[in-house]
């Protein structure tokens, strides 16, 4: 397990998180820096579900597809947008089957079908949706 020991080099960069024990107690952990209407966010930790969680709700981040669809939590989601088009791919990892509950109608590039409603994506399995 891999962790960052962070140094703010500059004074507009505030620290959020520190190191609670090892040698880098103490240290920074997870930094914020804003830039323009956005920010930056250094998180020096390994991901885990929980640490991630937290460190979204810390920065009420909301997650940007419940209003396309409910997907659960262990249910690997990768997002990849371009000019003319917005995918989703949903990655099964585990041995059971997921449901994706699709709220708005999608298309499944790799069955060639439409997405409305509960969806299995299969144990092992994927999914490539554009929406």
């Amino acid at each position: 397990i891999f962790n960052e020991v962070l140094a703010p080099l500059d004074e507009k960069i505030t620290v959020l998180a520190s190191y609670r024990s090892d040698y880098y107690a103490g240290k920074p952990a997870i930094t914020l820096r804003k830039h323009g209407k956005g920010r930056v966010v250094h998180f020096g930790s390994f991901f885990t579900f929980e640490n991630v969680a937290a460190l979204l709700d810390a920065l009420s981040i909301e997650d940007p597809l419940r209003m396309w669809a409910e997907i659960p939590a262990d249910l690997q989601t990768t997002v990849r947008v371009s000019e003319r088009e917005r995918l989703c791919f949903f990655l099964n990892f585990t041995s059971q089957p997921k449901v994706v509950t699709f709220k708005q109608s999608s298309f499944d590039l790799l069955q060639e079908r439409e997405l409305n409603g509960p969806v299995e994506v299969p144990a092992y399995g994927v999914c490539l949706a554009r929406y």
